[in-house]
């Protein structure tokens, strides 16, 4: 399986930066657990979320001699980033190869073995916002269905990941059939996102203009998405320059974050959007701009 993010780790890691390696590789075999931490109290003030994680990179380098330790992380502004991902097995949970959890009563976990981890990129003091919790629910339910959902000071002696954020997981917001703050009956994720529009390649090959813009979903495997969907929006400007981008505006539909990457990738951003019962959305863009869309869960 393949977890997608709306920043892979070649986009938000500066070229400045040590990159993100490790002699230990990942996999989904051993997992049980899908474990949140945070940042802690009092660090990285004035930065934002991309700064944060570049700034623990380097931290974690030159510190303690190894690679940022998270699998993933999630933000507040509800993007979610790829860590050390699928790639390697993760550092945020003690030993590899002994149970040496010390809290009465834990089972002896294997750790990183055993986890895949998110950092949710908050503070001790930090409100936890709806778009956070969307995140870290998206990167959830992409994950085989016997990884379940616990938290740092479930594994280890430790304050992380704070009282708000432990406290939203025991009351169950933390959730693989939590779409939009929803609960689900069902949710599927396609193995393969279903693009419905591109405006490269529509019939006047033009972008759309700034504002508010409808769109159809079509029907999948002959079946109407219901009103639960997320949607894959790849931004594109018209003209790819140094330093050119797009900063998305929220609105009462939706929203799209693009900017440029140091490498020139368009960024993806992943929304829960309301479908009506004719089977439209609506997604609000700043400025002119070719789009693409693709459904990639729907419950």
């Amino acid at each position: 399986m393949t977890v997608l993010y709306d920043y892979d780790v070649e986009e938000w890691l500066y070229s400045t930066s040590p990159a993100i390696v490790s002699p230990n590789s990942f996999s989904w075999a051993q997992v049980k657990y899908f474990n949140i931490h945070y940042i802690g109290a009092g660090r990285y003030a004035g930065k934002n979320e991309v700064q944060i994680l570049n700034s623990i990179q380097q931290d974690y380098v030159s510190s303690r001699g190894y690679s940022f330790g998270y699998s993933s992380a999630a933000g507040l502004s509800g993007s979610t980033y790829e860590g050390r991902g699928e790639n390697y097995r993760p550092a945020s949970n003690g030993d590899d190869d002994v149970g040496d959890d010390d809290i009465p009563g834990n089972p002896q976990l294997l750790d990183n073995k055993e986890v895949f981890s998110c950092l949710a990129i908050i503070g001790a003091d930090d409100e936890l916002t709806d778009k956070l919790i969307e995140g870290i629910n998206r990167l959830y339910r992409q994950m085989p269905a016997n990884v379940v959902v616990n938290v740092h000071s479930d594994m280890d002696a430790t304050g992380c990941p704070g009282d708000k954020m432990r406290a939203a997981v025991k009351a169950g917001r933390i959730n693989r059939n939590s779409v939009g703050g929803k609960l689900v009956e069902k949710f599927t994720v396609l193995n393969t996102p279903d693009r419905f529009y591109d405006s490269r390649v529509n019939d006047d090959k033009q972008p759309i203009s700034g504002g508010t813009t409808t769109f159809g979903i079509k029907k999948y495997d002959g079946i109407n998405y219901p009103s639960a969907v997320e949607v894959t929006v790849t931004a594109i400007p018209q003209k790819i320059e140094e330093g050119d981008g797009f900063l998305g505006m929220n609105s009462n539909d939706s929203f799209i974050n693009w900017k440029q990457s140091d490498i020139g990738r368009p960024m993806p951003q992943t929304v829960w959007l309301p479908v009506s019962s004719s089977g439209l959305i609506s997604i609000y863009t700043q400025d002119t701009i070719h789009i693409i869309l693709s459904v990639r869960a729907y419950g």
